[in-house]
């Protein structure tokens, strides 16, 4: 993590943002296809409860992909404007997420920006 004060442009923040949000949208889809297989096979005594608990991921999931949405979108229309790295890293607790949001010089950063389809093969009940 680069804290030194260096500026980084605002665009490309908000699309490696975007792509954070997209990355995590897409965690929501997994934990809904393994609950969703998981209440499938359990005789489970209170399934409504369990029912309203997989919308709520799923809401989750729609709420995080639409934020990924709006942030590619707000990454077009400022990419220049400089914002000073330490700021955001001070703001950034998790260590891993930092060294996504601002990779080594020799480093591009691993994941794609922009939405991702949605997975297929979700037991909806």
């Amino acid at each position: 993590m680069d804290g030194s004060g260096e500026a980084i442009a605002l665009g490309t923040l908000l699309a490696r943002l975007a792509g954070e949000l997209d990355e995590a949208a897409a965690g929501c889809l997994t934990v809904q296809a393994a609950i969703s297989t998981l209440l499938d096979r359990a005789d489970h005594p209170d399934l409504g409860e369990d029912i309203h608990m997989l919308q709520d991921v799923d809401r989750l999931q729609q709420t995080l992909r639409a934020l990924a949405g709006v942030l590619a979108l707000a990454a077009a229309a400022a990419p220049d404007t400089p914002v000073q790295r330490s700021d955001i890293a001070r703001s950034t607790r998790l260590a891993s997420l930092a060294e996504r949001l601002f990779p080594a010089r020799s480093a591009a950063p691993a994941r794609k920006t922009g939405p991702r389809p949605a997975a297929p093969g979700i037991t909806w009940f």
